[in-house]
């Protein structure tokens, strides 16, 4: 028999037919909310056309460091590009220029939760801006599909 699901805003989830669970941890259960669930927010949230933009100029380069680790109270690495195409060797910074990431490197995770709830009902379009701004990828927004993301 074809499976039929009820979810609510709160939560609460019905399969039918039911069948038996196995016991699981708090964190299996936290997997299980429907609320995380791509289907579950496409259907509460309906279509809509996002515009995500990055900052990538200079200072999202810049590696704050605390001030426990150095001995420079708000001492700031600036790379002023890419940290890969640095050679380490040749630059001056000090060694914990290398041990905590950049801005942009902490911003990653975000811009990646923020396309991973993206469905194809939606359009996306990602613009960088430096001195200038540039899409990625695409001229214009794009339906949200996995090959477009």
């Amino acid at each position: 028999a074809e499976k039929k699901y009820l979810s609510s805003l709160r939560g609460i989830s019905r399969v039918f037919p039911g069948e038996v669970q196995k016991n699981r941890n708090e964190q299996e259960c936290a997997d299980l909310n429907v609320r995380n669930r791509p289907w579950f927010v496409s259907a509460i949230s309906g279509p809509k056309n996002v515009v995500v933009i990055v900052d990538v100029s200079g200072s999202m380069w810049y590696t704050d460091i605390p001030q426990s680790a150095s001995n420079n109270p708000g001492f700031l690495c600036n790379f002023q590009g890419p940290a890969e195409a640095i050679d380490r060797n040749t630059t001056s910074f000090p060694a914990e220029c290398w041990t905590y990431p950049n801005r942009l490197t902490l911003l990653q995770p975000a811009i990646t939760t923020l396309l991973e709830s993206i469905s194809a009902n939606d359009n996306v379009g990602v613009l960088l801006f430096w001195h200038e701004v540039s899409l990625l990828g695409f001229d214009r927004l794009v339906q949200g599909t996995p090959e477009n993301i």
